[in-house]
């Protein structure tokens, strides 16, 4: 019983939330998210460990009826100095949202499923 103590008291702070929930968006409403973040090593880093990325993502969700929520995601970075500069990445994700159930208090749930991939591949690039 202390081990198990024990290992979910280490393994709890590593947890991650999910993306959004098992709420729908409501028909005709939307949520729209966009963020921009700059990455940088320490200025002591050795030759050949140093790069400057900067990282762009933006979410979307929209309701198409009261149970069924479309979203997506995309993302992208680039190495924009350092020893990688100029490598870039970017992913893209589209999903559905299926409200199986909803309680009178509130409790929901739901099912998704979706497709993502890196965006090069998606554009045929």
């Amino acid at each position: 019983m202390k081990v198990l103590a024990l290992t979910v008291l280490t393994l709890l702070p590593l947890a991650s939330a999910a993306d959004a929930g098992a709420w729908n968006r409501p028909r005709g409403a939307g949520f729209l998210s966009f963020s921009i973040d700059y990455f940088t090593t320490a200025p002591d880093a050795a030759p050949g460990q140093t790069f400057n990325r900067a990282a762009a993502q933006t979410y979307v969700e929209y309701g198409l009826t009261e149970t069924l929520t479309l979203g997506g995601k995309l993302r992208g970075d680039v190495r924009i100095g350092g020893d990688a500069a100029g490598e870039t990445a970017s992913e893209a994700a589209v999903f559905l949202q299926y409200r199986l159930w909803q309680g009178q208090t509130g409790g929901v749930a739901s099912v998704r499923g979706g497709v993502s991939g890196p965006l090069r591949e998606a554009l045929g690039r």
